[in-house]
């Protein structure tokens, strides 16, 4: 099962009209759902969207077959949602905001983990996937990538150098990290809310084109 190409497909355009929610709203839905039966306004909330968007969402996520829906007490995932959703968490670690250390002196930085993907950053390229964050909304992007001995270095121009940036601690008190493992980290505005979205969206391009 391509669960990453399940949840991009439910974030995409349809009739020319580009939805008001993204592959992260389609991921973090799924995993509140995955807690227990949920109602509408309660996802609502905790997505911070409209309720015609939530409503959008809910019938993309039960045309797909990941939810299904029961009056009066809310929303569950389908055995097909689980795996979905365990499919595209064992190959994207979320780790939301995190202390940026000094790489950046007035921003927010969020940061996600994807599994095993040194080939695929090697495939697409530093600059890439560097990109991908950028041109999801973030002011700037980091790539790390996790090498023999849990070294973390850092790809440049003619190679790559070790990053020991105190990111790193604060990255590694929330992920276990494993050799190839690949560490996107967007910059962003301090007033931006949205930062670990951006990162997140990017992930899943770089997942679905890599």
């Amino acid at each position: 099962m391509d669960a990453v190409r399940i949840i991009a497909e439910i974030a995409m355009p349809r009739r020319k009209v580009k939805p008001n929610f993204t592959p992260y709203h389609v991921i973090k839905a799924l995993m509140i759902i995955s807690k227990g039966h949920v109602g509408r306004p309660k996802l609502r909330e905790e997505l911070r969207l409209g309720d015609a968007s939530t409503r959008t969402l809910l019938k993309r996520l039960r045309e797909a077959k990941l939810i299904k829906s029961f009056r009066p007490t809310g929303t569950e995932l389908t055995e097909k949602g689980r795996e979905v959703l365990k499919e595209v968490l064992s190959s994207l670690v979320v780790l939301g905001e995190v202390p940026h250390g000094n790489i950046c002196s007035n921003c927010v930085t969020s940061a996600v983990v994807l599994r095993n993907a040194t080939n695929l950053l090697r495939r697409m390229g530093v600059v890439r996937v560097r990109d991908l964050v950028v041109k999801e909304g973030a002011d700037g992007a980091l790539v790390l990538r996790v090498g023999p001995g849990g070294r973390i270095l850092m790809p440049v121009q003619n190679g790559e150098v070790p990053f020991t940036d105190s990111l790193i601690l604060n990255i590694k008190g929330k992920a276990s990290l494993r050799k190839d493992d690949v560490i996107l980290v967007a910059m962003c505005s301090p007033h931006d809310e949205s930062c670990t979205e951006h990162v997140v969206n990017a992930a899943i391009a770089a997942l679905e084109r890599g």
